[in-house]
């Protein structure tokens, strides 16, 4: 028989109708494993072990001094890196924090009482397995994270207990500073002792360098007064002064003899008139002032008395002698002018000599001095080298001193959990719940899914492939 135009809707609400005749029928298993999973749930919920948690924060930063070192070259502040922060986190995690924080556990007597209770009364011994064991334990009970792609580091630390989950906070952020301050300590340390090792070494060297410098200094005969940082010896400096003694020399002698040449080429009478300009006397200038009044008495007196006079006679004979006075003046200045010009001549030859045998000499000891200064040059370079440590020794030890807090810094102490965050109650419950009605009603139509027995008019048309009119007895199923 054809099915009429109707017969899919009416299909439709059917199986609607079906799915909820299936559940009015198995209410009974769904609120059965409903109950089941709910009550489960709860009850596991309430049974276990309460964990709280404890957070702390730090703000973590490169090494830098928080004044000014002792060369004032402040490092700068270097912008965000994630790889640094990356590699603290493991840092914060690794053996060597993680064991400072179980000996700080190990040392506070409340924290040690609360991790016996949880861990068994010999999770703090010393010795290396259990140790190892308690270092795990540790790491499983806490959590590190960045927090918003800043440098700060979140520290989190889980426990069954309040107290002991703050103090493993609290511990871990203060040992990981403290052992980001002493990793920099210890490094600067190291450091300074492989500095105070070399200087040691170039002392020594410096010694062994200054006995042969002297040694050569001794055997080669070197004036080397300059002092150790200068490689000038004294010789140049005797051939500077017997070059500016000649040059003064010869200069004098230049004069003299050109005022002697000068004077020796003029006649008598224009050599009385220059004499006293060129080569001031005075005792030339008396005798010709005395000479000239003399003239002048004769003749005055030569007008009055006439040339036979005896007075005309006697003044005649004192101009004579003045005049022959005159002349030997002159001819004892003009002696002595050239006694002045040969000895000054004798000063040039002498000072010429003098700077010829300084420069031979100065050039015989550059030549073998050598040695002595490459020695010496080697030395001042030596002795530079080792000031140069002394003063990093110096300036390392110094800022070794000044404080490192801004590294790693504090800014959330941990707090006492005022709850626990495990197991979240209203959580595990609403989803027994619903896992639970998920179960019921799965189950149901599983159940529903194997049973083949027919119970209603679809049934029989389905098995039938036809359509029934009227009404199916009740025995129907039974019969199919």
């Amino acid at each position: 028989m054809e099915r009429k135009p109707g017969t899919e809707n009416s299909s439709d609400r059917l199986h609607i109708l079906d799915y909820w005749r299936i559940i009015r029928v198995r209410i009974a298993t769904i609120l059965l494993v409903f109950l089941l999973t709910a009550i489960t749930t709860t009850l596991v919920t309430f049974f276990i072990p309460k964990t709280y948690m404890s957070l702390s924060r730090i703000a973590v930063e490169k090494d830098t001094s928080d004044i000014a070192p002792l060369m004032g070259m402040q490092a700068t502040h270097s912008p965000f890196d994630p790889y640094f922060i990356s590699a603290e986190f493991e840092k914060i995690q690794s053996q060597v924090v993680l064991d400072k924080v179980l000996d700080y556990v190990r040392e506070s007597k409340i924290l040690s009482d609360e991790w016996k209770k949880l861990y068994g009364p010999d999770s703090l011994k010393l010795t290396q397995d259990q140790k190892t064991l308690a270092r795990k334990v540790l790491e499983k009970s806490i959590d590190v994270s960045q927090y918003r792609n800043t440098s700060i580091i979140e520290l989190r630390a889980y426990a069954g207990n309040k107290v002991l989950a703050q103090g493993i906070a609290q511990a871990l952020a203060q040992e990981y500073r403290k052992y980001r301050q002493g990793l920099q300590q210890d490094r600067v340390r190291k450091g300074i002792d492989k500095l105070k090792e070399r200087m040691e070494k170039t002392n020594e060297e410096i010694a062994s360098m200054q006995g042969t410098v002297d040694e050569l200094r001794v055997k080669l005969g070197i004036s080397d007064a300059a002092g150790e940082d200068s490689y000038s010896i004294v010789e140049p400096e005797i051939v500077r002064r017997y070059e500016s003694e000649l040059i003064t020399a010869k200069g004098i002698y230049t004069q003299q003899a050109t005022l002697l040449q000068g004077l020796q080429s003029q006649s008598p009478g224009e050599l009385r008139e220059s004499i006293l300009t060129a080569h001031p006397d005075a005792q030339l200038d008396a005798l010709i002032r005395e000479y000239q009044t003399g003239q002048t008495a004769l003749a005055n007196k030569s007008i009055d008395l006439g040339e036979g006079h005896p007075n005309i006679k006697s003044l005649k004979a004192a101009l004579g002698s003045l005049n022959r006075q005159i002349d030997n003046r002159i001819n004892g200045i003009l002696a002595g002018l050239e006694l002045r010009v040969n000895s000054s001549l004798a000063q040039v030859k002498e000072l010429q000599q003098a700077v010829d045998d300084a420069k031979a000499k100065e050039a015989k000891v550059q030549e073998e001095g050598r040695e002595y200064f490459d020695a010496k040059r080697k030395l001042s370079n030596t002795t530079r080298m080792r000031d140069t440590i002394l003063f990093r020794i110096m300036q390392e030890e110094v800022d070794l001193d000044l404080p490192k807090e801004s590294s790693v810094e504090i800014i959330d102490e941990a707090d006492r959990p005022l709850s626990a965050v495990r197991p979240n109650v209203p959580l595990n419950i609403s989803l027994g719940v619903v896992v639970g009605l998920i179960l019921g009603v799965g189950l149901a139509f599983f159940i529903e899914y194997l049973d083949t027995s027919v119970k209603t008019i679809d049934d029989v048309e389905r098995a039938l492939n036809a359509a029934v009119l009227g009404v199916i007895p009740q025995n129907v199923g039974s019969l199919l």
